[in-house]
């Protein structure tokens, strides 16, 4: 019988880890579009961005009806998914081996930092995790009906987890083609649920389309961070390693090493069984080959480690099951990921993001009337936290532009890091200041530099 009491106290505990050390500010570009769309839904204003993530926003609302922070209202539920992670993982690593593997896989998530930090943020990522759990654990149950109706629903938190719901259904044809219909099914009542409502809310399936074409192009041509905008493979298969088991678990080189090690001598312990059978190798493929696929060509694997949260659970799953053939040294893997994880799990709530120090560091020093910052996507942080005039431009050749079309140049023209500068203006630019926080916590923008652009001739 299952201790129903005890894995609910756990799962609780691990949710309140999350919300203990939630952000105490959104941390970049995306969370700021989804902490504004708690209280203005607008898709043209990257609020959220494209696809709109409509379930996560309806969930953040009616937390935010009784939380005033739009902020906090996203990390609740950022940390109530977490929770029910961690039930979901108990449940599922039980079914597929014993109580103590699922006890393993618990502690590996409870420490692991990616989850713990994507449990306190304003993002959409721990809900979509939660979501792919339960649609996984309904399916194991043999609930076809209830696991394709989540599966729709995660499809509403990240669009971008659909390899997973195609992952679904392969495994319900592989396993369960008789049910197929009552799956399906299921999945259809899921995404109807919520794509109806947001349609109405966007304006039509028209103007969602224009939305999402206009997005897809900039995603895989300008932006994104797919391997059509940065091709380097050498670069994205270290990124993906460094994302899974670096980020992923443990954010510290000897105790990825300490994980690997005890790892190995838990899989060439003599006396243990020998491989995994037919099925349990088909479905690992199934699962993790799709997504695993999708993350490393298709995501910005590179700058946002988050994008692998579904191969982090599947991991710690599997770890679960190799380290409970030796027990202690799944007790070691627990605390390895814990002691690891927690000084940077602390400093996500404790230490602002480099653009968020930036922006203090201009309201400190120089007067709102007398100066004007340029940059790039930190710019959205100095519009979230400041009054201070921000304009989003790249190149200083933009920026010179920009000023020659102002009535009243400021006294100070500041530029971050983010802008190009060319040689011919180079004199011109003097740096002022330089703000990092753990990378861990911001692979896409650990430091920023603040500099001052003198317009008239070589910078102060």
């Amino acid at each position: 019988m299952k201790p129903i009491g005890l894995i609910a106290t756990a799962a609780v505990a691990i949710g309140a880890s999350r919300f203990a050390f939630r952000a105490r500010l959104p941390d970049d570009y995306d969370s700021i579009g989804f902490v504004r769309a708690l209280d203005r839904f607008d898709l043209t204003q990257f609020q959220p961005h494209f696809p709109g993530y409509p379930v996560f926003i309806a969930l953040g609302r009616i937390a935010h009806a009784a939380i005033p922070s739009a902020l906090d209202s996203a990390t609740v539920i950022s940390a109530l998914a977490s929770a029910i992670t961690a039930a979901a993982l108990w449940l599922v690593t039980c079914k597929l081996a014993s109580d103590g593997a699922a006890w393993i896989t618990m502690g590996l998530y409870a420490g692991a930092f990616l989850p713990w930090y994507l449990g306190g943020a304003a993002l959409s990522d721990a809900t979509a995790g939660a979501l792919a759990m339960v649609t996984f654990l309904a399916l194991l149950e043999r609930n076809l009906f209830l696991s394709g109706v989540l599966v729709g629903l995660m499809l509403g938190v990240r669009a971008s987890y659909f390899p997973l719901a195609l992952s679904w259904g392969a495994l319900v044809i592989l396993f369960r083609r008789d049910q197929l219909a009552l799956a399906l099914g299921g999945a259809v009542l899921g995404i109807v649920g919520w794509l109806v409502p947001f349609l109405w809310i966007v304006g039509g399936l028209n103007t969602l389309l224009e939305l999402g074409r206009v997005h897809v192009r900039g995603h895989f041509s300008t932006w994104g961070g797919a391997v059509t905008t940065r091709p380097a493979l050498g670069l994205r298969l270290f990124s993906f390693a460094r994302d899974l088991l670096f980020d992923g678990l443990a954010p510290r080189l000897w105790a990825v090493l300490a994980l690997a090690a005890g790892s190995l001598t838990a899989l060439f312990k003599p006396g243990l069984p020998s491989a995994p059978s037919r099925s349990a190798r088909i479905v690992t493929l199934v699962l993790v080959l799709p997504y695993g696929l999708w993350a490393l060509f298709g995501q910005n694997v590179i700058d946002q480690p988050r994008h692998l949260l579904p191969l982090v659970l599947l991991l710690m799953i599997g770890m679960g099951l190799l380290l409970s053939r030796v027990k202690w040294l799944g007790l070691a893997a627990v605390a390895v990921t814990l002691v690891a994880s927690f000084p940077i799990a602390r400093a996500h709530a404790q230490t602002k993001s480099a653009a968020a120090q930036a922006a203090d560091y201009v309201v400190a020093n120089y007067p709102n009337k007398d100066v004007a910052v340029f940059g790039g996507r930190a710019v959205r942080t100095f519009h979230q936290l400041t009054a201070v005039p921000a304009y989003e431009r790249t190149w200083l050749s933009e920026v010179d532009v920009t000023l020659e079309r102002l009535d009243v140049l400021p006294d100070h023209v500041l530029i971050t890091s983010e802008v190009e500068t060319d040689r011919r203006r180079l004199k011109k630019v003097q740096s002022r200041a330089k703000f990092c926080r753990e990378a861990a916590l911001d692979r896409a923008q650990p430091c920023l530099e603040i500099s001052e652009y003198s317009i008239l001739g070589s910078a102060r």
